[in-house]
């Protein structure tokens, strides 16, 4: 299985790619039948203003089954991506 990880509008750190790989990977290292997982973190008001615009998409790419796809926006990013995360589950 392998993750592809996609920041918008700021720079992916080592920490935030840290907490995906995490995340996910708890979540899906027992089920074979994920093959590729594509996160893309964005900040979607950019710098210009502050609120609730932090978004996490998680698409998982299953065999023989349609993908699953998972969104979720937050005041903080690192919590965007745990909650994503835990509603793989």
């Amino acid at each position: 299985m392998s993750i592809h990880i996609q920041a918008r509008g700021f720079p992916l750190t080592k920490a935030l790619k840290s907490v995906v790989q995490e995340s996910i990977l708890k979540v899906t290292e027992r089920h074979h039948e994920v093959r590729t997982v594509a996160v893309r973190l964005e900040d979607i008001n950019g710098n210009q203003h502050g609120g609730i615009d932090k978004s996490c998409r998680v698409v998982l790419n299953l065999d023989h089954a349609p993908s699953l796809v998972l969104q979720w926006t937050q005041s903080d990013m690192y919590l965007a991506i745990r909650h994503c995360a835990s509603r793989l589950k």
